[in-house]
């Protein structure tokens, strides 16, 4: 407290000066004592006393010599108000108490303005590096959400893509796809059944038409008229054949021929329209109408297959990509929030470039220096001992 209160008396009683250069000389500048008060210009830096504490361990070997373990800082006297910092050293009763090789070294001066300038090197190398981690954290996260973004882009082409192909539709967005599937399997279900029933109705037209033509086979078969009438048509068969060999023989003449080709066909004709008149009253009528029906029914199911296979095609390309529309559906979910994600990200990274561009390199001002040599303390020391005895 008696060195600090020395040095007070003489930095109010002198004149101040300039710091001198940051670099000591080669030879020391015979200071045995040294004060600055320094202002720290610029953003706030915490633990400036921690920079300090070092820096005067490393520098007092170094400048002073210093032999102990805390170098400088045994010397030194450091307070601190805000941003206003006094530095205070005095190596002259370190000089009286030791040997002539562990006495310090009368470099006060450069001591002072050594730690200062490391320290200010030091603050000014932090803060940069703290603003380059800042800004490349920024640029590395925002980087980062951009290739998930861009992953993310790249995956709803694919899926789009994908469906597309395998369902050969458009729109293939999982709502659209989710809807054509449910009414391709109402429309498929319904198609089935439909086809289903025809071909029931199909095969008991045609048990019906069997038993029918049976049943009409054995009424005609038992028709006596049919009969004599059948046996007439052989009659005149034979009367024609035997007719056509006379001509040949020149024993009948063709228009005899022609006569008996006449009364054969109009046998075979009533022959025919008794067959008609039989099976109708068989149930010949009936037999007609099943048959057309059948003919249509044929119809029908040939054009019901078709649309059968064709919706089940389609309900089946839909089907298979089932578990892409899922994945699709939830990469929709996920990319607008990817693109929040990423604005977010690049304002951050704006408001952190502006916070950089707006913050300010920490400087430390010397506002007062002052050197001492060993005649101006041991002066300033003779007239404090003479006003206190006085």
């Amino acid at each position: 407290m008696k060195f600090v209160a020395l040095l007070l008396v003489l930095a109010f009683s002198a004149p101040a000066f300039s710091a001198p250069p940051t670099t000591p000389a080669t030879a020391p500048s015979n200071t045995v004592s040294a004060m600055r008060k320094i202002e720290l210009v610029g953003d706030p830096v915490k633990q400036f006393s921690a920079y300090v504490k070092h820096i005067a361990s490393d520098l007092g070997m170094q400048i002073l010599g210093e032999p102990t373990a805390d170098g400088g800082m045994n010397l030194l006297s450091f307070t601190q108000d805000g941003n206003y910092i006094t530095l205070a050293v005095n190596v002259q009763h370190n000089q009286i108490e030791n040997s002539d090789e562990n006495r310090a070294k009368p470099a006060a001066a450069e001591f002072l303005d050594g730690i200062i300038a490391r320290v200010q090197q030091e603050m000014q190398q932090d803060f940069d590096d703290r603003r380059g981690r800042q800004l490349n954290m920024r640029a590395d996260e925002a980087a980062r959400i951009r290739q998930q973004q861009d992953e993310a882009s790249r995956k709803l082409d694919e899926y789009r893509s994908t469906l597309r192909k395998e369902t050969g539709r458009l729109d293939v967005t999982p709502a659209n796809l989710r809807e054509a599937l449910s009414k391709l399997q109402d429309e498929n279900q319904q198609l089935e059944l439909d086809l289903r029933g025809k071909e029931a109705r199909a095969s008991a037209i045609a048990i019906a038409i069997s038993e029918l033509t049976k049943e009409a086979a054995a009424k005609t078969n038992s028709d006596d008229v049919l009969t004599e009438l059948q046996q007439v048509v052989e009659a005149r068969e034979k009367q024609l054949d035997l007719m056509k060999k006379n001509v040949a023989a020149g024993l009948n003449t063709p228009v005899e021929l022609q006569q008996v080709a006449a009364q054969t066909a109009e046998a075979r004709a009533k022959v025919a329209e008794r067959k008609r008149d039989a099976l109708a009253a068989a149930g010949g009528e009936t037999l007609t109408a099943l048959n057309r029906e059948l003919r249509m029914l044929s119809i029908d199911r040939a054009e019901q297959e078709a649309r059968f296979k064709l919706v089940s095609d389609q309900l089946a390309r839909i089907a298979r990509v089932a578990d892409t529309i899922d994945k699709y559906e939830q990469a929709l979910e996920v990319y607008p929030k990817l693109v929040d994600r990423a604005q977010e990200a690049d304002t951050g990274m704006r408001e952190i470039e502006a916070r950089v561009s707006q913050s300010i390199r920490p400087e430390l001002k010397v506002t007062y220096s002052r050197n001492w040599t060993e005649a101006e303390m041991s002066k300033a020391d003779a007239n404090a001992r003479s006003t206190t005895q006085k």
